[in-house]
């Protein structure tokens, strides 16, 4: 069953859009629903959230833990659902890859929201993790990521 792949800014419903995916397959076609979790991803590992995008080798060890997770529950008899950032093109490539040869099929969402809906969401969001506001406003990169999502391709 198909491998589905969800990018996208931060706070522009990607989780959100997870969750309709689960209940859609599960409902209307009785499928398996896998989800494999960036942010759980995290907390499995032990880091914090907003330090690990400030550290390029742990966010390294994060899309090696959920490219294993990927591989480990593709099947001919389930749905995975990747629900994170996924912005490096090679590495959506690579779970392409994983799917073909798996011999299952694959999809990439890119969820999008204006950078400023996105960014006003994010300072607002109350999730429970230790990201204060000031933290928050000070990790704004926005040629970063328009570079990024303007080079999205069907990778």
């Amino acid at each position: 069953m198909p491998l589905i792949i969800l990018c996208g800014t931060p706070v522009s419903g990607k989780t959100t859009r997870t969750y309709e995916l689960k209940e859609f397959f599960e409902t209307k076609h009785g499928k398996k629903v896998e989800i494999v979790s960036e942010d759980e991803a995290i907390v499995k590992l032990g880091y914090e959230k907003n330090s690990t995008y400030l550290d390029s080798q742990k966010e390294k060890r994060v899309r090696g833990h959920l490219k294993s997770e990927v591989i480990r529950l593709i099947g001919k008899d389930n749905v995975v659902i990747l629900d994170g950032s996924n912005y490096i093109k090679g590495f959506r490539y690579e779970l392409y890859c994983a799917s073909k040869a798996s011999k299952s099929t694959q999809c990439t969402v890119h969820t999008i929201r204006s950078h400023e809906e996105a960014w006003e969401g994010n300072k607002l969001r109350i999730d429970g993790t230790s990201r204060g506001r000031d933290e928050v406003a000070g990790c704004n990169n926005l040629p970063y990521t328009q570079e990024v999502f303007d080079a999205l391709t069907k990778f």
